[in-house]
């Protein structure tokens, strides 16, 4: 009989470093410690860096900070139950780190470069070379989801209906992904990880999501996109 894997991990915040800026506020980063067989290692929170950078420019008031933190914890105990209970005996801190990093992939980041190189191609196509100028050097400092969010309001309504609906048949599906992960009850997370879309249930949702936000694509067409992209991924 196979001896039993002895191993427990938990979330802390490493008060050894100094505290960045989240948001509006301050915190410590936080740290996975693992325990295994009597080696104990700290790792750093992909997640906490994730949603930190999606968080320039939020005003944070210390409830929100405390409940996106907390959110942040839940999901990597989360991902690391999933990992442990996938590598079982044949557990060893390299293979937990390479599995966790595949885990913690944003969907959302993965899909952007391949938009925002569309939404400027598409922008110089119609002559607003200045807005398309503005844009590219906004994504310095904010999303390209809020961006387009902004652009709405600045353009014809006509020309930001068919920028989506150029975005639906010739770019990545960043813009359903991310106003998908709005949607999730996971405080001021913003992304949507490999880890996340591996769950039957949040495809469906997704798909539920799609369906209902953009009537004109098809959602099982979009869903298959992003399995091959994930398959070339973990491929490459």
């Amino acid at each position: 009989m196979a001896k039993k894997y002895q191993l427990t991990y938990k979330t802390f915040f490493n008060e050894r470093l100094n505290k960045l800026e989240f948001g509006s506020q301050f915190t410590h980063p936080i740290y996975l410690q693992i325990t295994y067989r009597r080696s104990t290692r700290a790792f750093k929170s992909a997640i906490f860096d994730l949603v930190r950078e999606n968080s320039n420019g939020s005003n944070f008031d210390l409830k929100a900070l405390r409940l996106t933190l907390q959110g942040i914890e839940r999901l990597e105990v989360d991902i690391t139950t999933k990992i442990a209970e996938e590598l079982g005996d044949t557990f060893t801190f390299e293979a937990y780190q390479k599995r966790y990093n595949e885990y913690t992939i944003d969907l959302c980041r993965l899909a952007a470069p391949g938009y925002t190189s569309f939404l400027i191609g598409y922008l110089k196509k119609r002559k607003l070379n200045t807005i398309a100028t503005v844009i590219s050097r906004g994504l310095e400092l904010q999303s390209t989801y809020l961006l387009i969010q902004e652009f709405e309001k600045l353009v014809r309504p006509e020309v930001y209906q068919d920028l989506i609906k150029q975005s639906l048949v010739d770019a990545p599906p960043y813009i359903a992904l991310y106003g998908f992960t709005q949607t999730i009850k996971r405080s001021n997370m913003g992304l949507l990880t490999i880890y996340d879309w591996q769950n039957p249930k949040n495809r469906n949702a997704f798909l539920q999501y799609i369906e209902k936000a953009f009537p004109q694509s098809d959602g099982l067409k979009v869903i298959g996109q992003i399995n091959v992209a994930i398959a070339r991924l973990q491929h490459s």
